[in-house]
């Protein structure tokens, strides 16, 4: 039998009034054992989304938001709680400081919680590793494009008079080391 959904003020008032906390946690609040994994999976990135990338859609690492997010998507997933979005620190403050949060994870299993929190802890390795991958990969197109440029330079120059203009072997002295060494004259006649 499912119970009621309570709101996190009416649950909070009536905790502190109970004479027996244990057993009015019981019968107010469903703990739920279990979270389809599809269901985690979605939360956990949204929960990184929401706590990781800014506005812009830029990579900003937000952790006391992450923390936060975390725990209440635990109570949103988990139980039959409602918080109000628009004051769920002083909802979890409450829950946090008079027993019922710990009371809750406690009796969620342990597996399941590990499971979870592992499954959010891939969905940021996965937007870290994503983003060193596109960095990686756009500072190595952009050495061959200055690359590519740099050979279609030499080779028009080689071509048209024998000589490789000042920009060409300034460009090849950036790339010096980098790639390969380019000389700073190219003899037409040693070709012959």
């Amino acid at each position: 039998m499912s119970k009621e959904p309570i709101k996190m003020t009416d649950l909070y008032d009536g905790y502190q009034k109970a004479s027996v906390k244990d057993a009015y946690l019981r019968k107010y609040i469903e703990i739920r054992t279990y979270v389809p994994f599809s269901v985690k999976a979605i939360n956990a990135n949204n929960i990184i989304k929401n706590s990781c990338v800014n506005k812009e859609g830029e990579i900003w690492i937000d952790s006391v938001k992450r923390f936060y997010l975390t725990a209440q998507s635990i109570i949103a997933l988990y139980t039959n709680i409602e918080c109000d979005p628009k004051r769920w620190l002083n909802d979890y403050d409450l829950l946090v400081s008079s027993g019922i949060y710990n009371s809750i994870l406690s009796n969620i299993p342990a597996e399941e919680r590990e499971a979870y929190e592992n499954i959010i802890g891939m969905a940021y390795d996965d937007l870290i590793t994503n983003c060193t991958l596109r960095t990686q990969g756009a500072e190595g197109n952009a050495l061959l494009k200055m690359f590519s440029g740099l050979l279609s330079s030499l080779m028009d120059v080689a071509e048209n008079s024998g000589r490789v203009s000042a920009d060409a072997a300034s460009a090849a002295d950036v790339l010096q080391g980098k790639v390969i060494q380019m000389p700073a004259k190219i003899d037409r006649e040693s070709d012959q």
